[in-house]
């Protein structure tokens, strides 16, 4: 029995409605993993090794001591400045990031009284805006950094769809981990990421590409309007991509081959009617175990 089988075991056992512990002190040494939930569904433990608090294994490290950890690099975007067609990207608008898309323009990106940003297309069939790290050479460290599949890299975005004004009929969403800017599946070779179309139906699918070898079913998880989702990609130290969505395992990968990636979020019209097709992007972030040069 797995470690995980045999919490979930343990938890099944005990009485739901009171205070839940293994012993009258519960002492947690180096490198012994602590459960919570009622599935086991977050694990943390001190490891001795990296010297902090770790949550999930392949997640993040707390420094007991200090933000920073020895052996990851971590990217957090929150949008505090607007991104902008690469034309217009300067100081005194996001320069970590540029907007690109069909008929998109600086006007096709706002910032929500929420947080974040509003990305909405133009009228026309086939506009779209996608948002993504500047690729201009030493401007943003989201593209000098190199986000390889063998470095154990985890990206995340907060996302959530328009209302009813800018539904999710006729629209199309990427988000995730490409090699190019669009979404359509059997465009690069290597790759990881979430898709929505409204014509091939009602649930958020996953995508992953081995040598031009793709794979995409549905993650089972429906897609509605004005509906926020936390979108996870996390690949492990072999190379197997996780994909989460609201904190729930829905796809794994077998292992991806070499290849740096690029986090695209990106919104399309599929419509012949003139339709402004909508998402929110609250905030993103990408990590990576570091390597020296």
């Amino acid at each position: 029995m797995s470690a995980v089988a045999a919490v979930v075991t343990a938890m099944a056992s005990r009485n739901t409605n009171k205070f839940q512990k293994f012993s009258d002190k519960v002492v947690m040494r180096d490198d012994g993993p602590f459960y919570f939930g009622d599935e086991g569904d977050v694990c943390a433990k001190y490891n001795s090794s990296r010297g902090c608090l770790e949550i999930d294994g392949q997640g993040n490290g707390v420094d007991i001591k200090s933000p920073l950890v020895k052996d990851r690099v971590q990217l957090i975007e929150k949008f505090e400045k607007l991104p902008q067609l690469i034309a217009t990207v300067g100081y005194a608008v996001n320069n970590q990031f540029e907007v690109l898309g069909t008929n998109s323009s600086d006007g096709d990106v706002t910032m929500s009284p929420e947080g974040g940003i509003i990305m909405e297309t133009d009228g026309a069939a086939a506009d779209s805006i996608i948002v993504l790290p500047a690729l201009t050479a030493n401007l943003s460290a989201w593209s000098n950094l190199t986000w390889g599949t063998d470095r154990s890299v985890r990206w995340e975005a907060v996302i959530a769809t328009g209302s009813t004004a800018q539904s999710v009929t006729s629209t199309m969403l990427w988000a995730g981990l490409k090699l190019t800017n669009t979404g359509t599946v059997a465009t690069d070779a290597e790759q990881a990421f979430f898709s929505y179309s409204s014509i091939g139906g009602a649930f958020w699918t996953y995508v992953y590409s081995i040598g031009g070898v793709d794979v995409q079913a549905t993650t089972g998880v429906a897609i509605a309007q004005n509906t926020t989702y936390h979108l996870v990609i996390d690949i492990d130290s072999t190379r197997v991509a996780r994909f989460y969505i609201n904190g729930v395992l829905v796809a794994t990968s077998t292992a991806l081959t070499a290849g740096d990636l690029i986090p695209y979020i990106g919104v399309l019209c599929e419509a012949t009617a003139a339709l402004a097709r909508r998402v929110y992007v609250f905030q993103t972030s990408i990590s990576r175990t570091i390597a020296n040069a």
